[in-house]
């Protein structure tokens, strides 16, 4: 969204709503800079010039949508307000709308034109829409931006590839995580916690056999 584009012209054919690159996640994945116009799976688009940091071209308005309608729903808005002050010419009208309806309206949308130029999309939702040709390549816009494998994890980073093109760059990543009740695992004699699915199957029956039905 910040490379120099010296014509109207060319942002036009840049932010077509035919197609779009994803900015992946761990778990979510992000749109970002429509390009491409209908370009098949694996066609990677024109940069658009040499990468700056800055943004210099006329004015334009990128139509961004997300699911985000819980808690993280007004710091994404928070965001987007960040980035639109922070623009003298760029400006993200944002559209908050329930995940459902996001992954039933983007196809659809997409193919008639009237997509939006920006969006969010979970990971395992990636690969059927670069299949499916809503959404394009980014290899050259993380290339531009600096992004490398190694300023991510290898689980988030490697799952935005598809057919070998990068429709993913991470935004987001969901931790997953286990507590237990250390007074029901002394009571039960166990001494560990379980790291695996049959030292779970054990620690359960362990709980069991000392009445204890709720030990995590």
């Amino acid at each position: 969204m910040t490379n120099t584009i010296n014509s109207r012209r060319a942002i036009e054919a840049r932010l077509s709503r035919r197609g779009f690159l994803v900015v992946g996640a761990g778990t979510t994945a992000a749109f970002l800079a429509g390009c491409g116009g209908g370009k098949g799976v694996g066609t990677t688009p024109s940069a658009g010039g040499e990468f700056t940091g800055e943004y210099t071209g006329p004015a334009v308005d990128l139509d961004y949508w997300n699911g985000f309608t819980g808690g993280d729903g007004p710091t994404m808005q928070k965001m987007v307000e960040q980035f639109n002050d922070a623009q003298k010419n760029i400006t993200v009208k944002s559209n908050t709308i329930e995940w459902a309806d996001f992954y039933q309206r983007l196809p659809a949308a997409s193919n008639a034109g009237k997509g939006p130029h920006v969006g969010v999309m979970h990971l395992d939702q990636l690969a059927t829409n670069a299949a499916r040709n809503v959404i394009v390549p980014l290899d050259d816009v993380a290339e531009q931006i600096g992004l490398a494998e190694s300023d991510f994890t290898p689980a988030v980073w490697g799952p935005g590839i598809y057919n070998d093109s990068r429709y993913g760059i991470p935004l987001d990543v969901h931790s997953l995580a286990m507590y237990y009740n250390q007074d029901h695992f002394d009571k039960a004699g166990i001494s560990e916690p379980p790291m695996d699915a049959a030292s779970l199957d054990e620690a359960c029956k362990k709980l069991q056999e000392a009445g204890i039905q709720k030990g995590f």
